[in-house]
């Protein structure tokens, strides 16, 4: 677990490729509590959950937040987690998330900011949402030209990405309106979104972009889980990112909506389990940034 994204950890995440090819143990950064001892069946799967704005605090000190996080913390005791971590240049969300997928800094990937360059604004509120303007690859394109299969779900900057199963972070208006529930559905992988609707029929009224709920975001990993069982599945949950802009670090939504995360892990854990690939499979639980308070803002004209 990571509270802000590090180069480092971009490069533990390029071994574990290496891993689930090759059948070897898993190559973590440093942990600072005693490793898990490494599974007895070979690494044929990865799972990487994304919390948004999740802070180390989360898991280091939850009782101090009033948090029940009992995922996270049987994580902690079971396997490697990380005290703090430096973050890429800028720490925010597009440039961060591809540097944990390419394993480089943003200088180097091409994904510089959250927002294009755009001085004219002609396209408010647009985002680097396109894997075209990735300059070097990924993980999940190399996991795919080695024939294995791969799983997006509302992953940044993943629109254009060829997966087996994919569900694009893209919107066309901030808020989200029903018009861009279609859209979304129309860019995923063909009949994909219909199938979780019919499996959770609360899905469709917690889909609605840019801020799908982070339990339809479950419950996408878990059909994908159930029904595909892929070599490496990478999942974007945003409501922490969300509520902390809104409220503050641990304020007024916060709490809440963290422990809301922690129910969707053990989801998706529960997920692999039942599919029969939880003791051949490594879940990361990974962050992007964290957050400060701020007291004022200066913003010339």
């Amino acid at each position: 677990m990571s509270p802000r994204f590090a180069k480092a950890f971009a490069h533990a995440l390029q071994a574990l490729l290496i891993v689930f090819l090759f059948a070897g143990t898993l190559a973590a950064q440093k942990p600072a509590a005693p490793a898990a001892k490494p599974p007895a069946s070979p690494i044929r799967h990865v799972i990487m959950v994304s919390v948004d704005g999740l802070m180390p605090d989360s898991y280091l000190n939850p009782d101090a937040h009033g948090l029940k996080v009992p995922t996270l913390r049987q994580l902690m005791r079971e396997g490697s987690y990380s005290e703090g971590v430096l973050g890429v240049m800028p720490t925010v969300t597009y440039p961060s998330h591809t540097s944990m997928v390419t394993g480089v800094n943003p200088g180097t990937h091409g994904i510089q900011s959250n927002h294009p360059f755009d001085p004219f604004l002609q396209f408010p509120g647009a985002l680097r949402w396109y894997t075209a303007d990735i300059r070097v690859p990924t993980i999940y394109q190399v996991a795919r030209k080695k024939g294995l299969k791969t799983a997006l779900i509302y992953w940044p900057a993943s629109v254009g990405a060829q997966a087996d199963a994919i569900v694009q972070e893209f919107w066309r208006r901030d808020p989200g309106t029903p018009e861009d529930t279609k859209l979304n559905f129309a860019m995923a992988t063909p009949g994909l979104l219909d199938a979780v609707a019919k499996h959770f029929p609360e899905f469709r009224a917690k889909f609605l972009p840019p801020r799908i709920e982070d339990e339809a975001g479950a419950d996408i990993a878990v059909h994908v889980i159930e029904t595909m069982k892929p070599n490496l599945l990478m999942v974007h949950l945003i409501d922490v990112d969300h509520w902390t802009h809104e409220d503050g670090p641990f304020a007024g939504r916060v709490p809440q909506t963290i422990e809301k995360a922690d129910e969707q892990i053990a989801r998706i854990i529960a997920a692999a389990k039942k599919a029969g690939i939880w003791n051949e499979t490594v879940l990361l639980v990974v962050s992007d940034h964290g957050f400060l308070r701020t007291s004022r803002r200066v913003r010339p004209r």
